[in-house]
């Protein structure tokens, strides 16, 4: 609360807690609002304004930087307080509503419309032209072979796409059923890799500790997430023809590792790298293309397994993703 002045009257803890710094009484609250920043000016601009009357009572989107070097973000309103006198006035009220995580939301937003438009049009496109193709023109059998299969392929891609998100929305809402039981991981790995022989002139090579390891997990689930991360595997290291699948047990742990010798994973993006529709940005992964949803999807599957996974990587030589899960007696 300030007097009609732009002095600070009173003020909460929680201006404090989001400025990191003491408010005075007394103090103008166009200094205190140095630094902060709009779209348009800078924010003290407006604030000197509104009390020298020449802009009317305003609700702006005001960020700053804080103390650590992180972007937060507010809305900032400020409203005339009358007096008990009809025409009197009392002071302003200056608020701040801190709108940091919406603001995050709206990013997040901005990227899925982004990337739905990219990921869904894509291969729409191709299967699409090669239907009309197919239906309107007279083309040759290794050219029609050729048309399917592409067709094919596309429809897969778009099949994936939307089962991660069917996937996503069922792990947000709680809907997404476990149904645990006791399984053979040494088996379940062995049935994946088998899978992926060959793929992109890839070999992929198990390497297991002891004949039979056992974990309590979904055995659809925990498919899921070794395809995705052995399909990742193969996507990120097109260099290289061969991936290496370890399972191991230490402590009542069990660990699947994942290797490839691919393009690895810059320092600046491990912080980020299980977050939703984040992607890796650079000229060698943007060709590659995906929704930046599949490791986010991994996270949350392991961690209903009450299991973790990290990754050890090393840009130009690869990557090793580790999944943990608890080992346990065989039944």
């Amino acid at each position: 609360m300030c007097d009609t002045e732009g002095r600070v009257i009173f003020t909460n803890r929680r201006v404090e807690h989001f400025f990191e710094r003491q408010l005075e009484s007394g103090e103008r609250i166009s200094s205190y609002c140095l630094g902060m920043k709009t779209s348009e000016a800078a924010f003290d601009e407006f604030i000197d304004a509104y009390f020298g009357q020449t802009i009317p009572p305003f609700r702006k989107r005001v960020s700053r930087l804080t103390l650590k070097g992180e972007t937060r973000h507010y809305e900032c309103y400020v409203n005339p307080i009358s007096g008990e006198m009809e025409g009197s006035l009392r002071g302003h009220l200056v608020g701040f509503r801190d709108r940091t995580e919406e603001e995050r939301i709206d990013e997040l937003k901005n990227e899925f419309v982004s990337i739905i438009s990219h990921e869904i049009r894509t291969p729409l496109s191709s299967i699409v032209g090669f239907i009309e193709i197919l239906a309107t023109r007279a083309v040759t059998e290794e050219k029609r072979a050729k048309y399917i299969e592409t067709i094919h392929k596309e429809s897969l891609r778009l099949s994936n796409l939307i089962n991660d998100f069917l996937d996503l929305q069922r792990l947000d809402s709680g809907r997404q059923e476990f149904h645990f039981q006791s399984l053979d991981a040494v088996l379940l790995l062995r049935e994946i890799v088998e899978q992926w022989q060959g793929k992109d002139n890839h070999e992929a090579e198990l390497h297991a500790a002891t004949e039979r390891i056992f974990v309590q997990g979904d055995e659809d689930r925990l498919k899921q997430v070794f395809h995705n991360l052995i399909s990742n595997a193969i996507k990120y290291s097109p260099g290289a023809t061969k991936i290496d699948i370890y399972v191991e047990t230490d402590n009542g742990k069990v660990l699947i590792k994942i290797q490839d010798y691919g393009l690895g994973i810059p320092a600046d993006s491990l912080d980020k790298l299980f977050t939703r529709f984040y992607r890796v940005d650079n000229s060698d992964r943007r060709k590659i293309g995906g929704t930046g949803l599949g490791l986010s999807i991994v996270k949350e599957i392991i961690e209903a397994h009450h299991g973790k996974v990290v990754v050890d990587t090393e840009l130009g030589k690869g990557s090793i993703f580790i999944v943990q899960l608890v080992e346990i007696d065989a039944e």
